[in-house]
């Protein structure tokens, strides 16, 4: 009896929604958003390259065997921003973001992937996508290392504190 009728319960409940992607952590070139940067030291060992400037600090990686290179600006000793590009162009550059997107990406297929974006500024060739969670990712376009192409030469993900989509801008 009491089986029969935690059965109906469960199924006068609605069933819970899965989560979003954009709810979920953000993972990018081994590092995640917004965790303490000890962290992701420990994790990913002794950057290639450290500065400073003003109250933030960057520590670049290089990945791809060298092809690539991740920045992770630093706040506070958290994780703000996360950014990978292809050193010199070059064509051996594969760091792909979480929704398939990589260096080298051509402009149909980060629109295939990602929607229609949100271009900013005038000038620039930089496409905007704010997510929910109020982190916000950027992709800038160039040339391609065989200069016949326009593909996507630098991802970045960042916490937009202000989490309003007119933010979303590095």
């Amino acid at each position: 009896m009491i089986g029969a009728l935690v059965g109906l319960l469960a199924l006068a409940r609605p069933p819970t929604p899965a989560p979003m992607s954009d709810a979920l952590t953000v993972i990018f070139c081994g590092g995640v958003l917004g965790e303490p940067f000890d962290a992701t030291r420990a994790r990913l060992g002794d950057a290639a390259s450290h500065s400073t400037q003003g109250a933030t600090e960057s520590w670049v990686y290089s990945v791809d065997r060298g092809a690539s290179a991740c920045t992770f600006r630093v706040a506070q000793g958290r994780v703000i921003e996360i950014g990978a590009n292809a050193i010199a162009n070059s064509p051996d550059a594969s760091m792909k973001d979480p929704y398939g997107v990589s260096l080298g990406s051509g402009l149909p297929e980060l629109v295939q992937l990602r929607g229609a974006p949100r271009e900013q500024g005038t000038n620039e060739r930089r496409y905007l996508y704010p997510s929910k969670s109020g982190a916000c990712w950027t992709y800038d376009l160039g040339q391609s290392a065989q200069q016949k192409d326009v593909v996507v030469t630098k991802i970045t993900v960042f916490l937009n504190f202000n989490e309003r989509e007119e933010d979303c801008a590095p």
